[in-house]
């Protein structure tokens, strides 16, 4: 098997500064690509661009809101100026939620649905127009299993709802970008032990592996493979899947 079957390939990785993005970040440049990653925590982002360089990749770190528009087509602009072509986008930028719904304001509201759905489409619509030109690209969602099942363990309306405005998003742009030889898919991540985690208490660790069927968190360099395959070469004809890696949680 090729060790580095994506070997030349340019990947962009938002939140890739710590947790979930962070091991992306480390899988894409395994298998032989170049990455850039964007965060709003740069220097954390730059310890994540060093251990790009130490795996033997380019790496190009670009500190940037993935809620700001503008921002968002400057940052992509500075890496097609430097690279030529950005080949794989991972859309993890993200952030959680723990108030009830009736402690969700109208400025949370905005703000969850800006930095889980928006932050997505600010992207997607800087990276486009340049796949298809090339007639190629890869493009991988990150959403959540309070998609798929609510926000069970905490209160999580406007979590769960730009969740899953990221799959309804990612189907739609599939199809769109069929055509165009750019595949779109979507990892509905359940909960993984990330450095967050090591805030729970044990009673909060016991109540959330409670709903877990396997009795285990989810390892985040697992979750990065799987981005790893959906853009290998022979997932081309994977377009438009929604794959939970919860543990069965979604079941």
């Amino acid at each position: 098997m090729d060790p580095n079957p994506l070997a030349g390939k340019r990947a962009l990785v938002t939140g890739a500064a710590q947790g979930l993005g962070h091991e992306m970040a480390l899988a894409l440049a395994g298998a032989g690509c170049d990455v850039a990653g964007f965060d709003l925590r740069g220097d954390s982002l730059a310890a994540t661009s060093d251990r790009v360089r130490e795996l033997g990749r380019e790496a190009i770190d670009v500190e940037v809101d993935v809620r700001d528009h503008a921002g968002v087509g400057d940052a992509v602009g500075r890496v097609l100026e430097q690279w030529g072509a950005i080949d794989i986008v991972v859309n993890n930028a993200g952030k959680g939620q723990r108030e009830a719904f009736t402690d969700v304001t109208r400025e949370l509201w905005d703000y969850m649905l800006d930095v889980n759905l928006t932050s997505v489409f600010n992207v997607c619509s800087a990276v486009v127009p340049p796949m298809i030109a090339q007639g190629s690209g890869r493009i991988v969602t990150i959403s959540s299993v309070a998609a798929l099942r609510g926000g069970r363990l905490l209160g999580r309306t406007a979590y769960a709802a730009a969740k899953g405005g990221v799959i309804a998003f990612t189907k739609s742009l599939a199809f769109e970008l069929a055509e165009h030889s750019i595949t779109v898919n979507c990892i509905a991540p359940g909960i993984h032990d990330t450095p967050r985690r090591a805030k729970d208490t044990p009673e909060e660790r016991e109540r959330v592996l409670g709903r877990v069927p396997m009795r285990q968190l989810g390892d985040p360099r697992d979750l990065a493979q799987t981005v790893v395959f959906l853009c290998l070469p022979s997932s081309r004809y994977v377009t438009g899947v929604v794959l939970a890696q919860d543990g069965g949680h979604s079941i």
